[in-house]
């Protein structure tokens, strides 16, 4: 019989705090990006997602069963993240975080949301052809 009553116990989890102090710093760090380094980022990781997409839908299409093919999307979000692309949405949860912190300001967080968005609109209008929207 195992002995649970002298065994260790370890716990990987990370406190709130210091999650919250990493997303702050994570947001201070988007903050000093440039201009074209927002452009660049929030353009390249729009294809990622629409081609996971696309092919997730040629997949069913071609008779592959969803739960199979809805394995490809997810990859996109894994592949920006490894390649540090700057997602809208990531930056929509990480940038208040830092304000409210007091590691970004106000005018910090508008300028990176304006510049991101901007850059995924654009990439997802360019890119709209490449699934047949025409």
């Amino acid at each position: 019989m195992a002995d649970y009553a002298n065994a260790s116990v370890v716990i990987e989890t990370v406190p709130p705090s210091e999650m919250g102090a990493a997303i702050a710093a994570d947001a201070a760090k988007k903050a000093k990006f440039g201009t074209i380094h927002l452009l660049i980022r929030g353009f390249l990781c729009t294809p990622f997602l629409a081609y996971g997409a696309c092919v997730t839908f040629a997949m069913v299409a071609a008779g592959i069963p969803l739960a199979v093919a809805g394995l490809v999307f997810p990859a996109g979000y894994v592949t920006l993240s490894f390649l540090g692309l700057e997602m809208a949405t990531g930056s929509f949860a990480t940038m208040p975080i830092g304000m409210y912190a007091g590691t970004i300001t106000p005018f910090q967080l508008v300028r990176n949301w304006t510049w991101t968005r901007w850059a995924t609109f654009w990439e997802a209008y360019s890119s709209a052809g490449c699934c047949g929207s025409h």
